[in-house]
């Protein structure tokens, strides 16, 4: 399975609300609480009702967090719903991309115990339908990264054993395995156009295909680790996500992004990549990390999150200013679950973080990929367990 480097968590505070809203119960210790523990001097309450999905929204614009939710003031309605894959495949589900609101794609694999196979579901719109794409042998144990072009032009990527697989599809159903010769496992894929297309993955590997199923190995000498997620806003500006964050012109060594703060970029593990432009720029990572490039000035967007532990694994957005960064967070009395925080114009607000299902250190999910379609604003996030979220 995909390995997301989670070293040196930052911390996300976390008290349950209930549907109605409750006032907070102040505390010193965890025995002053019925649930036992206690959090910022206030009791956290974990006994919820299956129908409290967190499925709140908090204005994070100011650094804080969700240990000040005091009532109904701060929730919203239920944003997100879970969908059936249409396999019975509980494995874990990597990324997900769409060519269009009416054509989406989910890869992953099988298990989460080896022998796995990789796993392509595609889905008409909406997550009604969400069908098996039939591979051919030897298209891997699992898929990490789909991109596209167009509806007719789509590639994913992975591994089979420690080797690396790319396939490709004309949209008709049919996947066919390109020849890539002998790579580690890739990880990410992407392209400026049909004739530009980049993979990433382990040992530094960089591989170029001008389209016709043909891949070239770039040579570079930098050492970062592996490539997990690649995007780019023209063939010239490519930035590659790995141990730190990198630009990359698309030929020489792909140069570290530096200046962002104290752990930044080339020290933690930076999961994810996206960008409305050239001049507008987001990474995810360990530590609660979300940075942000805002004309050629690299930053973090604040302290988004405080208290306990976080990563975020991939980010993607709609527009400029409506984005959803996916991943994992814990409290620290041990509650976990797979985590969404949400930007809109409003600011950045956690909009899911796990259900009373789910809630436990043990099996919590973890969200490993996102997509969100530019005409029409919907939402996907796919993970562990079989996992895949829409938001309409």
């Amino acid at each position: 399975m995909r390995t997301f480097l989670a070293a040196g968590l930052a911390v996300l505070s976390l008290a349950r609300c209930g549907n109605s809203g409750i006032s907070p119960v102040p505390c010193q210790q965890a025995s002053d609480c019925a649930s036992g523990s206690c959090l910022n001097n206030q009791c956290v309450t974990t006994d919820f009702a299956a129908t409290d999905d967190m499925a709140v929204a908090e204005d994070l614009s100011g650094g804080s967090d969700l240990s000040d939710l005091a009532g109904p003031a701060d929730m919203v309605a239920p944003k997100w719903t879970v969908q059936t894959s249409g396999t019975t495949a509980t494995g874990q589900y990597n990324a997900v991309w769409g060519s269009g609101p009416n054509d989406v794609y989910v890869v992953g694999n099988s298990g989460t115990a080896p022998p796995t196979d990789s796993v392509l579901l595609r889905s008409n719109g909406s997550g009604s339908v969400w069908s098996p794409q039939a591979l051919p042998t030897g298209s891997g144990n699992v898929l990490y990264g789909i991109w596209g072009s167009s509806s007719s032009d789509v590639y994913a990527v992975g591994a089979l054993g420690s080797a690396g697989v790319i396939l490709h599809s004309t949209g008709s159903g049919t996947w066919t395995i390109q020849t890539v010769g002998t790579v580690p496992s890739l990880q990410g894929v992407w392209g400026s156009g049909p004739t530009d297309v980049y993979v990433v993955g382990q040992n530094n590997t960089i591989l170029h295909s001008a389209g016709d199923g043909q891949w070239t190995s770039l040579t570079t000498t930098v050492s970062a680790g592996g490539y997990y997620a690649i995007w780019g806003s023209g063939p010239n500006d490519i930035y590659l996500a790995g141990i730190g964050l990198y630009h990359f012109t698309g030929s020489g060594n792909p140069v570290a992004v530096n200046g962002q703060s104290s752990n930044s970029p080339p020290t933690m593990a930076v999961n994810g990549v996206w960008g409305s432009s050239a001049t507008n720029v987001y990474d995810v990572g360990t530590q609660g990390w979300i940075g942000q490039d805002s004309s050629g000035i690299w930053g973090s967007v604040g302290n988004v999150l405080s208290g306990g532990a976080s990563s975020f694994f991939a980010i993607a957005g709609c527009s400029t200013t409506d984005l959803f960064a996916v991943g994992f967070g814990s409290s620290m009395s041990n509650q976990a679950a797979d985590l969404i925080l949400h930007r809109a114009a409003s600011g950045w607000q956690i909009e899911w973080f796990g259900d009373s299902k789910t809630f436990n250190t043990q099996n919590a999910l973890q969200l490993f990929g996102v997509w969100c379609s530019t005409a029409t604003g919907e939402a996907y996030a796919v993970g562990s367990g079989g996992t895949i979220r829409y938001r309409p």
